[in-house]
């Protein structure tokens, strides 16, 4: 259907709403000489014009989406991701830094222990001299 009035007259429906769809959806509210079947027309063609739209931009959204799964299903294959590798590394940081304190932690233990041992020893001696005196001489 060819458009009776305004500035696209002549031209189909389909290339006004091409050319201008915001006059287009303004012809379709407010052309009050137009007749109610071109703008019910113009209201059918805008709504195939967005639905079109619409779809188009679900398909590319689509396939932005597969292309990232693939890129990430490629990048598990052939190894970790950065964000992976950081969280790794801050994983095996902290068990450096927990085997770290374990060994600090052993070594003073192990201190105390030697300090305990050495001290034992002491008493030992103490012990044996006061329970057993050397014999006296002749």
């Amino acid at each position: 259907m060819n458009v009776t009035t305004g500035k696209y007259e002549g031209l189909t429906v389909q290339e006004m709403v091409d050319r201008e769809p915001c006059y287009a959806e303004w012809f379709w509210r407010h052309a009050d000489k137009a007749s109610k079947e071109l703008r019910q027309e113009v209201r059918a063609v805008l709504a195939e014009t967005r639905l079109a739209r619409l779809s188009y931009q679900y398909d590319r959204e689509m396939q932005k989406a597969e292309a990232l799964k693939r890129q990430r299903a490629e990048e598990r294959a052939w190894g970790s991701s950065a964000e992976e590798v950081d969280l790794q590394k801050l994983r095996a940081d902290g068990l450096q830094r927990d085997l770290l304190d374990a060994c600090r932690i052993i070594a003073e233990k192990d201190q105390e222990l030697e300090a305990v041992k050495e001290l034992f020893r002491k008493l030992r001696a103490d012990y044996a001299r006061l329970a057993c005196p050397p014999p006296a001489g002749p």
